[in-house]
C-alpha cells in the first residue's frame, strides 16, 4: 500500500469543531478506502474567511470567500478543483 502524506493546519483564532488529529485520521481513512495505487498528498487548512478571500483572489480571480477551496496537483496545473 502506498504511503500517503497528510498535513493539517488550523490557523490561530479559528474555533474548529474538530482537532488536527481527528482530521488527519478522517483523511487517512478516505485515502485508504480509495485504494490508490500511488502515494497521495492531502493538505487541510482551516482558516478565516479573510484568508480564503485572499486565496480566491490570488489563485482564482474570485472576489469572495467560499466554504471550500481545493487544488489538484495531479496534473501539475494547480487549477482549482472545486468550491462550495
Amino acid at each position: 500500500m502506498p504511503r500517503h502524506t497528510i498535513d493539517v493546519r488550523i490557523d490561530r483564532g479559528i474555533d474548529a469543531p474538530f482537532g488536527a488529529r481527528w482530521l488527519r485520521r478522517v483523511a487517512g481513512t478516505a485515502l485508504r478506502r480509495e485504494k490508490l495505487s500511488q502515494p497521495a498528498e492531502v493538505s487541510l487548512l482551516l482558516t478565516s474567511d479573510e484568508e480564503v478571500l485572499r486565496l480566491n483572489r490570488e489563485y482564482r480571480g474570485i472576489d469572495r470567500p467560499t466554504d471550500v477551496l481545493s487544488f489538484s496537483f495531479q496534473d501539475g496545473s494547480g487549477d482549482s478543483a472545486g468550491e462550495s
